[in-house]
């Protein structure tokens, strides 16, 4: 049988059972019911507010402000009791806390009793800020907590308003004393004026005499600079010099001590040669005694035979003597060759002295070109510093100076003097040399003689043991002795002579070498006490340049700070300045800003306007007429669910009235029969909120329409999960219905929700059935109604795919066993 012809007996079975007929159309009056319900009320959430109960306890006590006695809890419960928004209880705190006990009090608002104290302290350093202590009974119903919030924040801004009103008063009230402050500022800023003018005049006097003594400042710096310049090099000189002086000084020194050894020598050489002279005359009285005596000796040899006896008692007595003399000799002998020796080493000495007295000379030349050089720089001090040229170390150093030039010169002369005395004192000693050579030689003849004289004698004590046999060689002998006497005596003369001479030369060489002892003592007392003098120079010379760089460092510091001076007067004669033309604009500001707060008047307007600032001008677009408009789509969109979901418990969704012929004229026909169903149920619902409840749309036809539309999608829906599961499929719609109750912009608007909560809004049709009722009830969005609709299109086009799908599955089963038709309406 095709699809038509199964509706027609789907729809014959139908009429043909009244019972279930009449069911039917109880089920098709359910969504009217549902609606009727729900959306026949006129009144808003917000309409009856003033029944809401709620406490107000004012425990204010008040307070001062300049004067003035402010009671801003009095004033705020005289406000709340001329607006109603809510149901005000003014109530002690004992009453509040009693009435939230029991549940009477949806909120409790305490006014504190220091409220309208802190608000006194808003100029405070450290302002006080005041508190409105509400408690909410929340678990009474949570949008009338809600409510409560906004009264709250309503409270709220009514006290911050008259605070700011209070605040206002008070400041504005204080315009007439800040203009006189204005004033009396003006007049001030007048005489730091008039002071800064003649700062301004001061500092451009101290600026021009800075600048006009600037150049000698500069002047006075770099003469003291090229002062300790000189300074430094005159001390460099010195300490160049100070060498040339030591070596000066030590060599007189030496020349002094070579000269007290010469001193010494000559002393010895002329106490020797004197003792020379004195034994050579007892030598030659010895011998012209011992010359008597060998004449008598001669003599006596005559009469040798009876005086044998003595002549050899003289013989023995001449043997005597004769040692004596011999040993006296050789004594003489060894002073002369001493003698000699120190000659040699004297005049050797003298030589050395000879050579180092021109070095000696050099140095002090040096020394008096280095003084003249100290009195130049002195001078040259004294005229780049004439003050310096006033100081006690500078006439202390000319005058150590000008004593050095003076001794130096001295010193010089009596040095220029040395070279005659040396030579002097080397002719004489030359001559010393060569009488002393002289007298050695004749001591050293005297010694052969005598040593001759012994070894005769020597041979006469033997012989004249044997003078009876030989008295003939006994005569020839003492012929011998008395020749050899003879020679001694003319040696002996000669020697005598020789020591006179040495005695005289030794005598004017221990004069001379007086003489050259005393000068080279001269010498080095002068050079000792050049050489301390030089110290002092030196030293003095080192203070000078201390002092000399003390005055340039400071004469430096001097400069640079009288620059940095300059320039601080110049930044503070243009400081000056600029406080000249500031202290004048602020004195023509003051003046003009008190003249413009006098002419503020400020009235009991412009201090609300203060307190208030921002008036709200707004207004609604696509308004709701009644409350209920906002929550239309949503009780539409579930009146035509449920209602479709009712039906499949009463009208077999899936069971044929007859033996299908295919499974697509079975699945038709009864998607036919269940869509008639569904169009009446939307049609009904449509032309009830439209004439009954008379519900404000943008557009009739569209809204009829498009209710037909979601209601046939929604049944298709049903429809599918009915045919796959029977019961199972009405308990997953019934969840599936629940499930969208809370996510798809009923209670809340859909960005309020949950990220993830959003994500499940867009699989669920509810969420664009209600966006499409509320694009065609308020929105008047043609563009919004048909986007919400063609997504609403492939729910339906999917279910009935996916019912298709089951009925092909199930037609086999339906061929074969087909129930009796009232078995299966």
């Amino acid at each position: 049988m095709g699809a038509f012809s199964l509706l027609r007996s789907e729809l014959q079975r139908l009429i043909g059972n009244k019972a279930l007929l009449f069911t039917l159309i109880g089920v098709l009056l359910i969504p009217i019911v549902y609606v009727a319900v729900l959306l026949s009320a006129k009144w808003g959430p917000y309409d009856n507010m003033d029944n809401l109960p709620v406490a107000i306890v004012n425990s204010d006590k008040g307070a001062v402000s300049d004067g003035n006695p402010i009671h801003v809890g009095n004033d705020l419960v005289d406000t709340l009791k001329g607006s109603p928004t809510l149901g005000w209880h003014f109530v002690t705190k004992e009453e509040a806390d009693a009435g939230l006990k029991k549940n009477n009090y949806y909120m409790v608002i305490e006014i504190p009793e220091d409220f309208s104290q802190k608000i006194t302290t808003v100029l405070d350093a450290e302002p006080q800020i005041p508190e409105i202590r509400y408690i909410k009974n929340e678990g009474m119903n949570f949008m009338a907590s809600q409510v409560t919030n906004s009264a709250v924040e309503r409270i709220k801004e009514q006290l911050g308003d008259k605070i700011t009103a209070t605040f206002a008063s008070t400041v504005f009230g204080k315009f007439p004393e800040i203009a006189e402050g204005f004033m009396a500022g003006a007049d001030g800023s007048q005489q730091i004026l008039d002071g800064t003018i003649a700062l301004s005049e001061g500092t451009d006097q101290i600026l021009t005499s800075l600048t006009e003594k600037a150049p000698d400042i500069e002047r006075l710096a770099t003469g003291a600079k090229q002062a300790d310049t000189g300074a430094a090099t005159l001390l460099h000189a010195v300490d160049g010099g100070t060498g040339d002086i030591k070596r000066l000084a030590d060599g007189s020194g030496q020349l002094a001590k070579g000269a007290g050894q010469i001193g010494t020598g000559s002393s010895q050489l002329a106490t020797g040669a004197k003792s020379l002279g004195a034994g050579a005359n007892q030598v030659l009285t010895g011998l012209n005694d011992l010359k008597g005596g060998q004449n008598q000796v001669l003599g006596g040899l005559q009469q040798l035979q009876g005086g044998a006896p003595q002549v050899l008692q003289g013989i023995q007595s001449a043997q005597a003597g004769s040692e004596k003399l011999v040993t006296g000799l050789q004594t003489v002998q060894q002073g002369t060759s001493a003698l000699d020796t120190n000659l040699n080493s004297i005049a050797t000495q003298v030589s050395a002295l000879n050579k180092s007295i021109p070095t000696l000379t050099g140095g002090i030349d040096g020394l008096g070109t280095a003084a003249g050089q100290l009195n130049q720089l002195a001078k040259a001090i004294a005229g780049a510093n004439s003050q310096l040229a006033q100081t006690q170390e500078y006439q202390q150093l000319l005058k150590l100076a000008e004593g050095i030039s003076s001794n130096l010169q001295g010193m010089k002369e009596n040095v220029g003097a040395l070279p005659k005395q040396v030579e002097t004192l080397s002719g004489g000693l030359t001559q010393l040399a060569g009488v002393a050579t002289q007298v050695n030689q004749g001591v050293g003849a005297t010694v052969e003689g005598s040593q001759s004289l012994n070894q005769g004698l020597g041979q006469l004590v033997a012989g004249q043991t044997s003078v009876v046999g030989g008295i003939d060689q006994l005569v020839a002998g003492q012929q011998q002795a008395v020749a050899g006497v003879d020679k001694l005596v003319a040696g002996q003369q000669q020697v005598a002579g020789g020591a006179n001479s040495l005695a005289d030369g030794a005598a004017k060489l221990n004069a001379g070498a007086s003489t050259f002892v005393s000068g080279a003592n001269q010498v080095a007392a002068g050079n000792t006490k050049l050489m301390s003098s030089w110290t002092t120079l030196r030293n003095g010379i080192a203070e000078l340049k201390a002092g000399t760089a003390q005055i340039s460092n400071g004469n430096a510091t001097v400069a640079s700070g009288w620059n940095t001076l300059t320039d601080g007067v110049t930044q503070l004669n243009d400081g000056t300045i600029r406080l000249q033309d500031g202290s004048k604009e602020l004195a023509t500001a003051l003046a003009g800003g008190a003249e413009e707060v006098s002419a503020v008047q400020v009235s009991e307007s412009n201090i609300a306007m203060f307190a208030s600032p921002v008036k709200l001008v707004g207004e609604n677009v696509n308004p709701y007429t009644y409350y209920r408009d906002s929550t239309a789509p949503y009780i539409l969109s579930l009146a035509l669910f449920v209602s479709m979901l009712i039906l499949s418990f009463f009208i077999d969704f899936k069971q044929p009235a007859t033996s299908p012929s295919s499974a697509i004229s079975w699945y038709i026909s009864k998607w036919l029969k269940l869509a008639l169903f569904a169009v009446l149920q939307a049609l009904l619902v449509s032309l009830f909120v439209l004439t009954v409840l008379q519900l404000s749309v943008t557009n009739i036809p569209l809204f009829i329409l498009f209710a037909i539309f979601v209601s046939l999608t929604f049944m298709t829906i049903i429809f599918f999960l009915v045919a796959v599961g029977n019961n199972i499929g009405r308990f997953i719609g019934l969840a599936f219905i629940v499930l969208q109750l809370s996510i798809t912009g009923s209670n809340l608007p859909i960005p309020m929700l949950p990220e993830n909560m959003q994500a499940i809004s867009k699989f669920l049709p509810l969420t664009y059935s209600n966006a499409g009722f509320k694009a065609i009830i308020s929105l008047g969005d043609t563009t919004l109604l048909s986007s919400n609709a063609l997504v609403l299109l492939i729910f339906l086009v999917v279910s009935s795919i996916l019912a298709l799908v089951v009925f092909l599955i199930s037609f086999k089963s339906f061929s074969s066993n087909i129930n009796t038709p009232e078995a299966q309406i």
